[in-house]
């Protein structure tokens, strides 16, 4: 706070003299106020309005004193009557504007911070404030201009050009904001809040190694921030040095105990996206389980404000890779998610009328071209019985394309948006849904967050991400006959549902193919190209061996993994590397990393392939069914589980179970037959070309989920 004293003989906004008693009561409190006296400031602010009970600087100041004093209702009550008294003084306007924002009604205080700059159109922290204020609204194209008001009127003022990189960061502006970052370090090199703001934008690009580097200055200038030791844990994990993820959580809480995110963290990070040499995943697994169960009773003794914001950052997504039943770890994760989102439940209300028809919610971060919305969402959405089904489409992802577009077309509402959970908790709930489907959930933090929540009647969720949830809100599991056993039931928290065949309605590829020269990839098209198109985090150690033995039985194999521009895949090299060692081959003389592909290129190398080889233990889907599109043979060991059984139930449904292993053995053994026999393999793809039309279009699993959701919605 900074203000001159009122001089005798100042008007208070009227043609009137101020009472010299009021002055010199003011300006001894705000001696007081500036020194820090808040108390004695108060006390003197009072005695000048019994003097003067419309002085409008006391009344403000007094509205200064209870914002500091966090009572920020009060401040905007006396500041209002100052304004009253004065309607022309820019702080008073600015004052106020804070007090609003303290309030999180941000619609007031940029009204405020307007008018403020209206008054005083050199007001700086009029427009630095205004920028604030849009960006708490997400209207970020509108702050970045009000930054730079603020700058053309004062250059060097690194908080603007900080807060100017947030706003150009929410608008994946991300050079434009690296050099605002950069602006505010030159101007104030200890700028810790500038260093992590830089941090956090690597860490969106998934630049991990950099935002290391800037979180570390961070630390180094604020050893304390709390956030940028958890955000140095998530790059770690996601470099796969687990250890170093766990010590920062642990630095972390050992700083603030209470953190609930620091601890979330620390506790759904155990287990690494691609395991090292001789790693036992067990024991990965048994640290989860103790960290789950830790966390389930700090969580219930601790209770915290807001807590339900931590749902969703971190999942156990990399346990579905070990083949164990997860359905009680899982559902204990999912306890612990309930009761921090609990909060946040919606009540149970008639919000919008009836149209007589089922109101359906379709709630996901994919709709738009995607591995969830190609194999699933978009068949069941573009053939389920219209005259059934008034259908809400809640798109919470960024990403709009061509499918987004034919989404909207086929919705009787669709709702997108960079929205906080709490508006989309409130968007979703005036829907008044019979049933809310989600597609898929343990990809997306927001996903997560609404699938915590009770949103609809009856909630539903799919095989997007193969697994139980172990959330308590979701009552159906609906899978695919192909996909499950009579056993499967205890592996799922959700009722389990099964629909005919593969329980989808599947549109094959219809786009170009782009034809592949083998040596640009720095293949030898004369010799066996087997495809294994895998993310690195689907080839468990357990069964590096098999690939060893598929490499010392066909003659001059080439195995082509890809280089996922965002994954470690580097460890997997190693791994690998060590593996084939071991077993007396170099892994160049076998093994090719190509770039990732357009879809276009990709099917282009299927095209010249010769066997596709499944991963073990989690099944591929798209690329097995984009496998047989193309007459490829797909060999694939079944496993226990609906993950470790995609392309299994894709070669069931058009009877080649000769593909399908029941051992790892025999899967070697298959694949190697398919590679050094042409003739076997040749007739395998004629197999392929004659029986894969059973896959595509199929309208059996469509009416049987219009016929089961008919039924829930009933109940």
């Amino acid at each position: 706070m900074a203000s001159d004293p009122i001089h005798p003989n100042v008007s208070n906004g009227s043609a009137q003299a101020l009472s010299p008693k009021a002055i010199e009561q003011f300006n001894q409190g705000l001696q007081l106020h500036q020194a820090g006296n808040l108390e004695g400031a108060n006390a003197c602010y009072q005695s000048a309005l019994v003097f003067e009970p419309n002085f409008a600087p006391a009344l403000q100041y007094l509205g200064v004193i209870a914002a500091q004093q966090n009572d920020f209702l009060r401040s905007v009550e006396l500041i209002t009557k100052a304004i009253a008294a004065n309607p022309l003084d820019a702080n008073a306007f600015l004052n106020r504007g804070l007090a609003q924002a303290a309030l999180q009604r941000h619609e007031l205080s940029l009204a405020d911070f307007r008018q403020a700059r209206t008054i005083a159109p050199h007001h700086v922290d009029a427009f630095f404030n205004e920028g604030n204020a849009l960006q708490a609204l997400r209207r970020y194209a509108e702050a970045i201009d009000a930054y730079k008001s603020a700058l053309a009127l004062a250059p060097d003022y690194a908080l603007a050009y900080n807060n100017l990189g947030n706003a150009q960061q929410e608008l994946r502006q991300f050079n434009d904001a690296i050099k605002s970052y950069e602006k505010a370090i030159a101007l104030e090199p200890n700028y810790a809040e500038a260093y992590f703001n830089c941090g956090t934008l690597f860490q969106s690009l998934k630049n991990y190694k950099t935002a290391i580097q800037f979180f570390d200055r961070c630390l180094a200038i604020d050893p304390g921030c709390v956030e940028a030791l958890v955000n140095n844990g998530d790059n770690y994990d996601e470099l796969v040095q687990t250890q170093k993820a766990i010590e920062c959580y642990q630095r972390a809480i050992a700083i603030e105990p209470t953190s609930l995110e620091a601890r979330f963290a620390k506790a759904l990070s155990q287990i690494p996206k691609i395991y090292a040499i001789d790693a036992d995943p067990k024991q990965y697994r048994h640290h989860l389980t103790q960290e789950i169960d830790a966390l389930d009773q700090w969580v219930k003794s601790h209770p915290q404000a807001e807590a339900y914001k931590v749902v969703g950052s971190h999942q156990p997504f990399f346990l579905a890779y070990q083949e164990e039943s997860n359905v009680q770890v899982l559902s204990r994760y999912g306890d612990i998610c309930k009761r921090l989102m609990s909060p946040l439940q919606p009540s149970q209300q008639q919000k919008e009328g009836s149209t007589g028809k089922i109101r359906l919610g379709i709630i996901s971060s994919h709709i738009h071209t995607h591995s969830v919305w190609n194999a699933i969402t978009k068949g069941w959405l573009a053939n389920l019985n219209a005259e059934h089904f008034d259908i809400h489409l809640f798109h919470l992802g960024d990403t709009q394309d061509a499918e987004t577009e034919f989404a909207k077309t086929l919705s009787s509402s669709y709702t997108q948006g960079n929205l906080p959970i709490e508006q989309w908790t409130d968007i979703i709930a005036a829907k008044n849904l019979d049933i809310a489907l989600f597609p898929e959930v343990g990809m997306d933090r927001l996903t997560c967050q609404l699938a915590n929540l009770r949103l609809a009647k009856k909630q539903i969720v799919t095989w997007g991400h193969p697994e139980t949830t172990g959330l308590p809100n979701l009552d159906y599991y609906i899978s695919a006959a192909n996909f499950e056993t009579e056993a499967s039931q205890q592996y799922y928290s959700e009722k389990l549902v099964t629909l005919p065949n593969l329980g989808c309605f599947y549109t094959p590829y219809k786009g170009a193919v782009q034809e592949i020269n083998a040596a640009d990839l720095g293949l030898n098209p004369d010799r066996p190209i087997l495809l294994c198109p895998g993310t690195p985090f689907k080839y468990a150690p357990q069964f590096d061996y098999a690939l060893l033995e598929i490499a010392k039985r066909v003659k001059d194999a080439q195995l082509v993994f890809f280089n996922f521009p965002d994954m470690p895949v580097d460890l997997l090299k190693e791994r690998l590397s060590v593996v084939f060692e071991r077993g007396g081959l170099k892994l160049a003389d076998h093994l090719v990393f190509a770039p990732k592909l357009s879809t276009e290129k990709f099917y282009g190398l299927i095209k010249i392939a010769d066997v596709f080889i499944d991963t073990i233990g989690f099944s591929g889907f798209n690329t097995a069914i984009q496998a047989i599109e193309c007459d490829l043979p797909v060999v694939t060991y079944e496993g226990q589980f609906m993950r470790g059984r995609l392309a299994s139930g894709i070669l069931k449904r058009i009877d080649l179970n000769e593909l399908i292993c029941p051992s790892v053995q025999v899967f070697i053994e298959k694949v190697a037959q398919l590679a050094n026999d042409d003739q076997y393999r040749n007739a395998i793809k004629q197999q392929i070309a004659a029986s894969k039309h059973l896959l595509f279009e199929d309208l059996a699993p469509v009416k049987a989920l219009n016929q089961f959701l008919l039924e829930i919605a009933r109940q």
